[in-house]
């Protein structure tokens, strides 16, 4: 690569990943879509800067619901309950978000793990807490309170 694409947002990709992704992406004008991550262009430089798909959510709520004029007639949903997402559901631009409590996630993996080692037999199906968070529980959400039975 000529010039390295330069990061946008939090996520990013290891170089050898970046350089084969971005060599292999379909080419739309000066942009590309890759497996793993959108190109865009500067000025004068065609896929110049690169976003992982793991960061793109935003950008699409954003879109969808200011500039595409869809407020109050979309409701926009999504998942992981970042601090981002909490602030956007205080401002109305996202309807909820469902907190996944990665936490928990990773004990019932690794308990799955030690009862597999005791020779136990794994329910086929485990199921680890979420919460729909919405403005209507979005203060108790923040306060730490147990809105998964809600």
């Amino acid at each position: 690569m000529i010039f390295k694409p330069a990061q946008l947002g939090m996520a990013k990709l290891d170089p050898q990943e970046l350089e084969a992704d971005k060599k292999a992406c379909r080419k739309i004008g000066p942009c590309g879509v890759g497996k793993k991550a959108l190109y865009l262009n500067s000025f004068y430089i065609d896929r110049r800067y690169y976003l992982p798909y793991g960061s793109i959510s935003r950008v699409f709520k954003r879109v969808a619901m200011s500039e595409g004029g869809f407020s109050g007639k979309v409701q926009v949903f999504d998942f992981d309950a970042s601090p981002d997402d909490i602030e956007a559901i205080k401002a109305g631009t996202l309807t909820g978000t469902v907190a996944q409590y990665p936490n928990l996630q990773a004990e019932g993996a690794i308990q799955a793990c030690l009862d597999v080692l005791d020779g136990k037999t794994l329910e086929d199906h485990i199921v680890t807490p979420a919460a729909l968070v919405t403005k209507d529980n979005v203060d108790k959400f923040e306060a730490g309170e147990d809105i998964t039975a809600q």
